[in-house]
């Protein structure tokens, strides 16, 4: 009698636990992202000595006007390179999407590409490297609310 009494607690308390995850997963997240293509090759390319390529992608939604949700998202990419053994940060490429004003129903689909074609075979290790942040414009001051980043490996 105490198994049968102790396998049925169990039973409960794990379909307790999945109840939730299971009405959750049917609520699509506001904001979110990821990697597109993230590679370094030493063959190919424009000039054929190979080429370094991050491409990331992002979505969200904004359209409830009482919720934190995002109404813009800068991108920042960049080009390192490692010189005398440091990695060294190049300039950066940097793009932001239109703020809209909460509660407009928007659906931010961006994407930000760097690619590198090496022009000879003897160049430095190269990696790009790309983070999108998602910011609420607030009258009390913009809010980040997440960001995702990512990196390629060297080459």
């Amino acid at each position: 009698m105490k198994r049968i009494g102790l396998i049925g607690a169990m039973s409960a308390l794990a379909l307790a636990l999945l109840v939730p995850a299971a009405v959750s997963a049917h609520t699509p997240p506001p904001y979110g992202g990821g990697v597109d293509k993230a590679f370094c090759t030493n063959r190919g390319g424009k000039h054929g000595f190979g080429k370094v390529v991050l491409q990331m992608g992002a979505f969200a939604t904004n359209n409830d006007p009482d919720s934190r949700t995002p109404n813009y998202l800068p991108i920042v990419g960049t080009m390192d390179q490692k010189i005398n053994g440091v990695w060294v940060r190049g300039s950066a490429t940097t793009a932001t999407t239109q703020i809209y004003p909460d509660g407009t129903p928007h659906d931010f689909t961006n994407m930000l590409g760097l690619g590198w074609h090496f022009r000879s075979a003897d160049h430095p290790r190269t990696r790009m490297t790309m983070r999108i942040e998602f910011w609420d414009d607030l009258p009390t001051g913009d809010v980040r609310l997440a960001k995702i980043s990512a990196r390629t490996a060297a080459c």
